[in-house]
C-alpha cells in the first residue's frame, strides 16, 4: 500500500513538471515493491522524457521481464529505442507489440515512424494506413502518413492526409505546413501561400525560416524572380523532424 502511495504522489509531481521528484518517488516505490510494474513503467517514461534513454531502456526491459506478453510494454520499449535512434530495433519492438495486439493503432503508427526513418517508405505508408483504418481520428497517423506520401512523391494523396489531419486539429501549424508543401509540389501556388501564412500565424517564429522559404519559392514562380526561384527546395516534413 505504501508503494502505491509513492506512485500516486509521483503522478502529481509529473503533472506539475517535477520530473526529478517523480523519479525519486518511483525509486521509493520500487525499493518497497521490487516487482511493481507500474513503478518501473512510470520510471522508464519519466527518464525518457528527461532524455536519459539508456536508463529508460533498462526500466522498459524490466517491465517486459515481468509482463512479456504486454503489447503496451513492447510499444513503450520501441519508443525509447526510437528516441535513441535505434530504428531497426524499435521496429522489432513495434512488430512484437502488433503481434500481441493487431488492433493497436498506436503501435502501427509508431512502426510507420520507424520504417520512415529507415527510408522504407512504402512499408511505412502501409503502417500509417493501417493505423488510420483502426483509428480514423488519429491525428498523428494522418499527419505522418501525409509526410510519408510527400516523400514518395504522391502529392495528391499527401494533401488529402494533411487535410484530414487539419480537420482533426485545425490549430496544428505543422499540418498547415504539410498542406502548403503538398500544394506547392502540385503547383497550386495561391493555396500553398495561404497554407504557409496560416502556419506562420499559428506559431509566430517557430516555422518562420522553413515556411518563409517555401513561400518565397512560390512567389518566385508567380513573379518570375530568378534569384528567389534559385533557392533550395523546401525540405520535406520528415527532413525537418516533424
Amino acid at each position: 500500500a505504501r508503494a502505491e502511495l509513492y506512485v500516486r504522489r509521483m503522478d502529481l509531481h509529473r503533472r506539475m513538471g517535477r520530473l526529478d521528484a517523480a523519479v525519486a518517488d518511483c525509486d521509493a516505490a520500487i525499493a518497497l515493491a521490487p516487482d511493481y510494474v507500474d513503478a518501473h513503467n512510470a520510471r522508464g517514461l519519466l527518464l525518457q522524457a528527461q532524455g536519459r534513454l539508456t536508463e529508460a531502456l533498462v526500466c522498459m526491459d524490466r517491465v517486459l521481464s515481468l509482463l512479456p506478453q504486454s503489447a503496451r510494454a513492447h510499444y513503450n520499449r520501441g519508443n525509447v529505442l526510437m528516441a535513441s535512434g535505434q530504428y531497426g530495433a524499435a521496429c522489432d519492438s513495434f512488430d512484437r507489440s502488433i503481434a500481441l495486439d493487431p488492433n493497436y493503432a498506436r503501435a502501427h503508427c509508431a512502426r510507420g515512424n520507424a520504417l520512415h526513418a529507415l527510408n522504407r517508405l512504402v512499408d511505412a505508408e502501409e503502417s500509417y494506413a493501417k493505423a488510420v483504418q483502426l483509428k480514423p481520428d488519429f491525428f498523428d497517423a494522418w499527419h505522418n502518413r501525409g509526410a510519408c506520401l510527400q516523400d514518395l512523391g504522391s502529392y495528391r494523396q499527401s494533401l488529402d492526409c494533411f487535410d484530414q489531419a487539419i480537420r482533426l486539429a485545425p490549430e496544428s501549424a505543422s499540418g498547415w505546413l504539410g498542406r502548403g508543401n503538398a500544394l506547392q509540389a502540385m503547383h497550386n501556388y495561391p493555396s500553398a501561400i495561404a497554407a504557409y501564412e496560416k502556419a506562420l500565424a499559428l506559431t509566430p517564429g517557430v516555422f518562420t525560416p522553413l515556411v518563409s522559404g517555401g513561400k518565397a519559392r512560390v512567389l518566385a514562380v508567380i513573379t518570375g524572380n530568378k534569384r528567389l526561384a534559385s533557392m533550395p527546395d523546401v525540405p520535406t516534413l520528415s527532413e525537418q523532424g516533424f
